[in-house]
């Protein structure tokens, strides 16, 4: 079943910081707390270096910037364990359901015809 925000553990980023090693790899995301398995780091699209260089940290920025899919972020669920405590969770982000503004933007761009970048 899914899992309801309201039953996710608590965790500070003190304790998430104390995940850092490859077979116990913890990651926080928008206030959510999710540890990746390890198994996972090579079919990362974005390359293992990326998560093995924010494990115990917030990785919020970068995983923002990247604008991640929405597959990708429906294979995140499987590795959600909790949340940041005293976070403000913005949930709706990592949510699979979740459109970015620039999503719409460039599925627009796609269907228009080529503007010219001037």
């Amino acid at each position: 079943g899914e899992k309801k925000m309201a039953d996710l553990k608590e965790y500070t980023m003190a304790e998430v910081g104390e995940h850092t090693s490859l077979d116990d790899l913890w990651v926080a995301v928008c206030g959510r707390v999710f540890k990746i398995k390890e198994e996972y780091l090579d079919d990362h699209p974005g390359g293992r270096e990326v998560l093995t260089a924010v494990a115990g940290k917030d990785a919020t920025e970068a995983w923002v910037d990247v604008k991640h899919s929405k597959s990708s972020r429906k294979k995140m669920q499987a590795f959600l364990i909790g949340k940041v405590k005293g976070a403000e969770v913005k949930e709706q982000l990592t949510d699979p359901s979740y459109i970015w503004p620039e999503q719409i933007e460039w599925e627009k761009r796609k269907q228009s015809p080529k503007s010219d970048n001037n």
